[in-house]
């Protein structure tokens, strides 16, 4: 009977260490593949966003998240108090762009003024939503480390 007693105790123990171990494995791999939706979701729309301005093979974006105060003092856009605590993605995307910054736009069967390329376009869009709050270009990138834990992917 002692040997059934601490048989069983071994029993109750492997167990026991096979569903902690499930649990955790399930765990890390359900944060794995938050992670890697997160970076497919940005991925995806730092190629629709490259592609629409001019670059449909970006070399690479880099992101953040943060709030759109702190996001928009480092690229040097303004932000209403209402909208600064607001969560968002900060890209960086890096290709060849020609965007077209003239006031007004065109109108209806006139051409777009010919844009100069610009290597870095960014982007910022409520995390929330998807929805895009502020967009640019520029010839040198931000530090976007100084909002958070960058990530770089390459497109």
């Amino acid at each position: 009977m002692t040997w059934n007693r601490l048989g069983n105790r071994w029993s109750a123990l492997a167990v026991m260490a096979l569903v902690v171990g499930a649990l955790l494995a399930w765990g890390f791999g359900a944060f794995a593949s938050s992670r890697s939706a997160t970076a497919a979701l940005i991925d995806g729309w730092a190629t629709k966003i490259a592609a629409a301005n001019g670059d449909p093979n970006p070399i690479s974006v880099t992101w953040v998240r943060s709030n759109r105060e702190a996001a928009n003092a480092e690229i040097g856009a303004e932000v209403g108090a209402s909208a600064a605590a607001m969560p968002v993605y900060v890209l960086q995307i890096h290709g060849v762009f020609r965007v077209n910054h003239s006031e007004p736009p065109p109108r209806p069967g006139e051409r777009p003024q010919s844009a100069q390329p610009t290597t870095y376009l960014w982007v910022v869009a409520n995390r929330e939503t998807g929805r895009i709050t502020d967009f640019g270009t520029t010839d040198s990138p931000a530090n976007l480390s100084a909002l958070g834990a960058a990530e770089t992917d390459s497109l």
